[in-house]
């Protein structure tokens, strides 16, 4: 993994080294290690995203409380304001989650390709990592954002066309009978169309940190690094996210249960709605952005990680077989 060019690379002795594909397991278990001996690291440094997910969706439940007010006599004047409030929120939202990863992958990326090499990194070097070509990562990220929601852009073209609309404002039945099939199909090939994209694409970020790439050539050569190892990062892609979903599971049974059991004792106790009944409704609402902020964390730490060892193991057995790094 030394790229010439690269010195932060350089002269690295590495604790874990193979120059033969990784199987499956060897490659779980590595990232399993991995997490384990730097988990302090790395969900530090995946506090940024998940902490800018969590301000956001809490920004946007509470102006949705506070200034909406779902629950009074709606008011048409005010709901064209709010409505446009709200998308003014949720594009800003966008724009913060966008930057947010567009530091953390970049930064997650390098923190994992030294912690796998031996090198240990600080949350305070990882970003200053990130934040030297925050220009090009966040084109890195726009890219890859317009890569996989080309099939979307088309599926829509598709559908806007095939809709016709009568004089009378009524959908054409003829063009209604012949546009479901077709939207599902189109929705199937999208679908396949963007998981394959991710996996081609998944290396991009490891490839553009360690090999000081731009944001087209690290897409290129993720395509290549990725030959012969699609299968095993679907799957190990597959079981993080099935882990990561269990385990949202079960937070989520043992939140309900706690809920419903203060519920009860609170209509046990004939404790008024107001003020005690918003005090647990506030109460409830900061334990899941708190969960959620958690899980968050966990999850992006878990693939950027994953993408990390396994780049750097694809790298490493081309090193073997000698074609050019570049």
């Amino acid at each position: 993994m030394n790229a010439p060019g690269d010195p932060s690379f350089q002269a690295t002795q590495p604790t874990f080294m193979t120059y033969a594909p990784m199987t499956f397991g060897q490659a779980l278990d590595r990232v399993f290690r991995l997490l384990k001996a730097h988990w302090k690291l790395f969900l530090a440094i995946a506090t940024v995203p998940a902490a800018t997910y969590a301000i956001f969706f809490g920004c946007f439940f509470a102006f949705v409380l506070v200034a909406v007010q779902p629950w009074s006599q709606p008011n048409p004047a005010k709901l064209i304001a709010h409505i446009g409030l709200l998308m003014t929120l949720m594009a800003i939202g966008e724009l913060a989650t966008l930057a947010a990863y567009a530091l953390y992958q970049p930064a997650a990326s390098y923190a994992a390709l030294q912690a796998d090499a031996g090198v240990s990194v600080s949350f305070r070097d990882a970003y200053a990592r990130a934040w030297s070509r925050f220009g090009r990562y966040l084109w890195l990220l726009i890219l890859k954002c317009l890569i996989l929601m080309a099939p979307i852009l088309v599926f829509a073209a598709i559908v806007g066309g095939t809709l016709l609309v009568s004089q009378h404002g009524r959908v054409d039945p003829n063009a209604a009978f012949l546009l479901f099939p077709m939207i599902m199909v189109l929705y199937a090939l999208s679908a396949a169309y963007m998981i394959v994209a991710m996996i081609w694409m998944a290396f991009s970020y490891p490839v553009s940190i360690a090999e000081d790439l731009t944001a087209a050539a690290s897409i290129s050569r993720s395509v290549k690094l990725t030959k012969g190892a699609r299968v095993k990062i679907f799957l190990l892609a597959l079981v993080i996210y099935a882990i990561c979903y269990a385990a949202s599971l079960a937070i989520e049974c043992v939140l309900g249960v706690v809920i419903g059991v203060i519920v009860l004792a609170g209509i046990a106790l004939h404790l008024a709605m107001n003020p005690w009944g918003f005090v647990g409704i506030g109460i409830g609402a900061i334990c899941f952005f708190v969960l959620f902020f958690f899980w968050t964390a966990c999850f992006s730490a878990a693939y950027s990680s994953t993408f990390a060892v396994l780049y750097r193991n694809q790298r490493l057995c081309e090193q073997r077989t000698g074609p050019t790094l570049t």
